[in-house]
């Protein structure tokens, strides 16, 4: 039982680490193209796939079907996070158990 218990610490807090690592990966893009010359932006992958309009708005980003997923998967995930702490587990186990149950609906939004 607690080596389940450590594999799900290990799975956890690499899906912490490595969603931290793409979403500042978005935010240096979201910033370099949004500053970008128009041939630039038309030239780049981004540019030519999304739909986004040159230099980009966040509120182009946030309402687009990419950006409010992945928000909504942040969210969803800021909020797991401090309920999977010992202390909140121990003193308040259905609220860890129940955010836990929202991976559903996250893997639903990937």
């Amino acid at each position: 039982f607690d080596a389940a218990m450590g594999g799900h610490a290990v799975a956890g807090a690499a899906l912490l680490v490595s969603s931290a690592g793409h979403v500042l990966a978005h935010v240096y893009n979201f910033f370099r193209y949004s500053a970008a010359p128009t041939p630039v932006w038309e030239g780049s992958v981004l540019g030519q796939r999304s739909g986004l309009p040159p230099q980009p708005r966040y509120a182009d980003v946030l309402l687009s079907r990419p950006g409010w997923t992945g928000h909504a998967m942040v969210l969803l995930m800021l909020l797991a996070y401090p309920l999977a702490r010992l202390s909140v587990r121990r003193a308040h186990f259905n609220r860890f158990w129940w955010s836990h149950q929202l991976l559903l609906l996250w893997t639903l939004l990937l």
